[in-house]
């Protein structure tokens, strides 16, 4: 797809903050690649680029999942609204446990104990989120491998 002027204009405003960061992280080729890809798939959704631009703790967490995994880059191109998890590393590197999944899954069947087609896209999206964050814990090893499990 083509990029509006606008988004162009975000584009280049975001990108000296990546291009800074990137020297706080290891495999910085892979970690510019992967998360220009990211960038890429969400040029023309001026909210994800205005996130990442007034958000330098998102940036960093973006290189450093893009550096360990291709796996992560690809549930962001696939999945953009991911990148709000980006934003609070107490939430991205601390997966719920069964009570709170259990709380969070109930308050969303409550919200929206009228509309199943609503239901379905919050439970599908919240599950992504779980499961994203509970990869993030991972692979930079704020999580032991039997919590991961």
């Amino acid at each position: 797809t083509h990029a509006s002027a606008e988004a162009v204009e975000r584009f280049k405003a975001v990108l000296p903050l990546v291009l800074t960061e990137l020297s706080q992280v290891d495999n910085q080729t892979l970690a510019l690649e992967r998360s220009l890809s990211v960038l890429a798939s969400v040029m023309n959704r001026s909210v994800y680029l205005v996130l990442l631009k007034e958000n330098l703790q998102a940036i960093k967490h973006l290189l450093q999942l893009c550096a360990l995994s291709a796996w992560m880059a690809e549930v962001l191109v696939k999945y953009p609204a991911l990148l709000d998890q980006l934003l609070d590393e107490s939430i991205l590197y601390e997966p719920l446990d069964l009570i709170g999944l259990k709380q969070e899954a109930s308050a969303i069947l409550a919200e929206t104990f009228d509309d199943d087609e609503a239901f379905m896209n919050q439970i599908r999206q919240w599950k992504h989120a779980q499961v994203f964050r509970v990869a993030a814990a991972d692979i930079t090893g704020h999580l032991p491998i039997m919590k991961v499990s």
